[in-house]
C-alpha cells in the first residue's frame, strides 16, 4: 500500500488539468474555496476518500497544510470527488441549496423563484445533485430561517421530469414540528421508504394532506413514524389505514385517535416487524371485549406505552412467536392504600414478565420496563422479574423506576449473572441502596457475563473493597447511584483490576463526584496514571 506522503507529493501539483473535474463543486457553491472548506470540515468525507491510503506515516508541516494536501488529492480524481459529493449531498436539511444551483433563481417582489428560462447547464447541475440525495431531514432551525419560495417553482421543475420523480433516489423524509407547515407533497414518490412527522395537530393542513396522499404516492413506503398531539382524532388518522406494506410503524401521543378500526388495521399488516405505540395522551377508544392486537405474526420489536391492562392485552393477543425486543412503559395506580397499591403493581409487572417468558423464551433479547408513577415501600427485584431469569437469550435489560425502592442483594445479582450469560447491557435505575460487599456483586458479572459492556447499578458505594486478581473483561461503562468513597484513586484501581477495559465510571445522583470532568465521569486507568505522574514527577 503506498504511503500517504508519497501520494501527496505526486498529487499536490497534478500535471493534468482539473477544470472538468472541479466544475461540479465550483458550480454548486459559486466559489472553489467554499467547496474546499466543506470537504475539509467533514472528517467523514476525508475518511471515506482515504480509507485505502496508509495513514500511519508522519506528515510534515502543520495540520492545516496537511488537510489542504488531502483536499488536493481528493480533487485530483473523479472517483474520489464523486464519493465526497455523494456524502455532501446524501442528507439535506433544506431545498434551498438545490434552487441556488439555477443561475436564474432570484427574488422578485419579495418572493424567490426561478425567473426566466432554465438553461441546459443549470438543469444538468441540478440533476447531478438531486440524484445524489437520499434523505431530506428538515430541522426546526432550518424552517425558521427558510426563505419564502413561490410554490410554482417546484411544480415547474417537476414538470421537466416525465417518468421519474424530482429526487429519484430519495428514501427518507423527516419533518419536525416547525417544518410541518412547509411540508412539500411533491417530494412523495415510489422511491420513498420512510416518513417521519412530528407533533401533527388538528390544524397541520400540510401534514394531514401528506397522510391522505401516502397510499397513492408512496407505494414503497416501509416505515411511518408519527408523533401527534391531543387534538388529533381518529378520522384524521384513518387515511394511513390504506397502507398495506409497512414493516415499521410508530404512533406516538395518539391515544385519543386510536379506535378498533385502526387497531385492526395494525393487526392486519402482514409485513410489520416493528411496532411502537403510545397511548400516553388519553386512553384509546377501543373496546376491551373485542380482539384489538390480534395479528402481527412477524413482529420482532414491540414498544408500548399504556395502562397495565392494555399492555397485558397486547402481550396476550399478539401472535408473533419470534419477538426479540420488548419495551413497556406504564403509569397509574391500583385501588386502595399504599400496600394494596404496591401489591397490585407487583402483580402487574410479574404478569408482564410471566407472559414474556412463556411466549418468547427462545427469542427475546432486549427488555425495557418503566413505571412512571411512584411506588411506596420496598419491592424485592426478583419478586417481580424472576420469570425473566428463564430467558437465557436475554442480552439487554433496562428497568427505570427512579422513585421506587427495588431491594436487590448480592445473591439476586449473582442469580442474574448466572442466568443471563449473554448479557451485554444491564441498567437498573431506582432508589439507591447500600452494598456491604461490592465484590460479591461485581465479580459474578466479571466471571459469568463475558459480553457485558454497560452496567448501571442502584448502589451507593461507600467503602473501597480490597483489590482482586486482574480479570480480562470487555466492560466499557459502569455507573453507580452514588459514589461516596474517600479514596477515589484506590477505587479507580479496584475497578481497573476487575474491568481492565473500562472507559467510564459515573455517579448518577451526585454531581459533586469527579467534578473535574464535565460529564461527571472518571477514566480509571487514565486517572490512575495521571495521579502517578503528578506524584512522581512533580
Amino acid at each position: 500500500m503506498p504511503s500517504l506522503t508519497n501520494i501527496l507529493s505526486r498529487l499536490t501539483s497534478p500535471t493534468h488539468s482539473l477544470a472538468s473535474e472541479l466544475s461540479p463543486v465550483m458550480s454548486s457553491t459559486g466559489r472553489a474555496s467554499e467547496a474546499c472548506r466543506q470537504v475539509l470540515e467533514n472528517d467523514d468525507i476525508l475518511q471515506q476518500i482515504f480509507e485505502e491510503f496508509d495513514m500511519t506515516g508522519d506528515l510534515n508541516g502543520d495540520d492545516n497544510s496537511n488537510r489542504h494536501s488531502l483536499l488536493s488529492a481528493a480533487l485530483s480524481s473523479t472517483s474520489l470527488l464523486g464519493s465526497s459529493l455523494d456524502m455532501l449531498w446524501k442528507t439535506m436539511p433544506s431545498l434551498i441549496p438545490f434552487l441556488k444551483l439555477f443561475s436564474s433563481f432570484q427574488e422578485v417582489n419579495g418572493v424567490n423563484m426561478i425567473y426566466g428560462s432554465i438553461t441546459p447547464e443549470d438543469w444538468m447541475r441540478f440533476d447531478n445533485y438531486a440524484r445524489r440525495t437520499k434523505n431530506f431531514i428538515f430541522s426546526n432551525s432550518t424552517s425558521i430561517n427558510e426563505i419564502h419560495v413561490d410554490p410554482s417553482t417546484f411544480i415547474r421543475l417537476a414538470s421537466r421530469r416525465s417518468a421519474e420523480s424530482l429526487f429519484p433516489s430519495l428514501r427518507r423524509i423527516t419533518y419536525p414540528r416547525e417544518a410541518l407547515p412547509r411540508a412539500d407533497p411533491f417530494l412523495l414518490s415510489s422511491s420513498v421508504e420512510r416518513i417521519d412527522l412530528a407533533e401533527v395537530s388538528q390544524d397541520s393542513d400540510k401534514a394531514l394532506a401528506l397522510l391522505s396522499m401516502l397510499s397513492g404516492e408512496t407505494p414503497g413506503l416501509k416505515s411511518l413514524n408519527i408523533i401527534g398531539t391531543s387534538s388529533i382524532t381518529a378520522p384524521l388518522l384513518r387515511p394511513i389505514t390504506q397502507l398495506e406494506n409497512l414493516c415499521s410503524l410508530s404512533l406516538g401521543m395518539l391515544g385519543q385517535a386510536m379506535d378498533n378500526k385502526i387497531m385492526q388495521w395494525i393487526g392486519s399488516l402482514e409485513h410489520l416487524t416493528s411496532l411502537s405505540i403510545d397511548f400516553r395522551t388519553r386512553d384509546p377508544s377501543i373496546t376491551t371485549n373485542s380482539p384489538t392486537f390480534v395479528g402481527l405474526n412477524r413482529l420482532t420489536s414491540l414498544s408500548i406505552a399504556a395502562r397495565p391492562f392494555q399492555v397485558r392485552l397486547a402481550l396476550e393477543q399478539i401472535r408473533s412467536t419470534c419477538l426479540e425486543e420488548l419495551s413497556i412503559t406504564t403509569w397509574g395506580s391500583s385501588t386502595g392504600g399504599p400496600r394494596p397499591h404496591r401489591r397490585g403493581i407487583v402483580r402487574q409487572w410479574t404478569s408482564f414478565a410471566t407472559v414474556a417468558n412463556s411466549r418468547w423464551n427462545g427469542s427475546l433479547r432486549k427488555v425495557f420496563v418503566q413505571h412512571e408513577s411512584r411506588i411506596s415501600g420496598n419491592i424485592q427485584f426478583l419478586d417481580v422479574f424472576a420469570p425473566l431469569l428463564n430467558i437465557t437469550t436475554l442480552e439487554e435489560l433496562e428497568v427505570k423506576q427512579a422513585e421506587t425502592k427495588l431491594a436487590i442483594d448480592a445473591s439476586q445479582y449473582q442469580r442474574m449473572a448466572l442466568a443471563w450469560r449473554k448479557l451485554r447491557l444491564l441498567h437498573i435505575d431506582c432508589v439507591p441502596h447500600d452494598s456491604p460487599n461490592l465484590t460479591d456483586i461485581l465479580l459474578p458479572f466479571s466471571q459469568d457475563c463475558p459480553n457485558l459492556t454497560s452496567l448501571v447499578l442502584p448502589i451507593t458505594v461507600v467503602n473501597v473493597p480490597p483489590n482482586v486478581s486482574p480479570e480480562f473483561h470487555n466492560l466499557k461503562f459502569i455507573s453507580f447511584a452514588l459514589i461516596k468513597v474517600g479514596n477515589t484513586l484506590a477505587f479507580a484501581r479496584y475497578l481497573d483490576c476487575l474491568f481492565p477495559n473500562l472507559i467510564r465510571v459515573r455517579s448518577i445522583r451526585d454531581s459533586s463526584v469527579y467534578v473535574e470532568d464535565a460529564n461527571n465521569t472518571v477514566h480509571p486507568r487514565s486517572y490512575y496514571f495521571s495521579w502517578v505522574y503528578n506524584w512522581v514527577y512533580r
